[in-house]
């Protein structure tokens, strides 16, 4: 038995009618491309199942995750007794700001422009009359200063010395910025009769 084969003579096409085929099999394809993506996308998860599940996976993680902490930060208490004031809720301050006390003293004295010091019961004496605005502006000026990030401004942050600098470094343990803090300068202070006579 013999096969007659019979073969199809090949015919130039110009470059309109390639352009014109080439853009047919595009379309079937697309067309097969659009119809996987529909059976596709029926098959999977919506955006919105997609972001609860990453939502539920991140409090498994960290179930602190959705707690805001709000640093609580007492008035300060002020009484006057003659020419001196008495801070005496001051050693609240550096356990809630997360701070020596020291430093704070350091910050108050120089800012305010006067000499003071703690007593027995760790309340902070200074040696001039002051409002009680006056303290609490400070303490603001202290927080904004001293313990607030200011990336993220976040209060939750430690004071590092570094020991190659000899300055006070603030670590913040929400983003882990960090920056150098100014140095405490003394500020004026007036010398009273007594100790510009001992000075003579």
């Amino acid at each position: 038995m013999t096969e007659i084969v019979q073969t199809v003579p090949q015919v130039e096409l110009d470059e309109e009618e390639k352009a014109f085929f080439d853009s047919l099999k595009l379309r079937k394809k697309r067309k097969t491309r659009l119809k996987q993506a529909s059976e596709a996308s029926s098959s999977c998860e919506t955006y919105e199942d997609m972001l609860s599940r990453v939502y539920a996976t991140l409090r498994a993680a960290n179930p602190d995750i959705d707690q805001k902490q709000k640093l609580l930060v007492k008035v300060p208490q002020v009484v006057r007794t003659g020419k001196k004031t008495a801070f005496v809720n001051f050693p609240d301050f550096p356990k809630a700001l997360n701070r020596p006390a020291d430093h704070l003293m350091a910050f108050m004295l120089s800012e305010l422009g006067t000499t003071g010091n703690l007593d027995g019961e760790q309340h902070l004496i200074l040696q001039r009359r002051f409002q009680p605005k006056d303290i609490e502006g400070q303490v603001r000026q202290y927080i904004n200063e001293y313990v607030q990030c200011q990336l993220c401004h976040s209060l939750h942050t430690n004071m590092v010395k570094d020991s190659n600098t000899r300055l006070y470094q603030m670590v913040c343990t929400k983003c882990s910025g960090t920056r150098t803090l100014p140095a405490i300068h003394n500020g004026y202070s007036m010398k009273t009769r007594e100790q510009r006579r001992a000075a003579h």
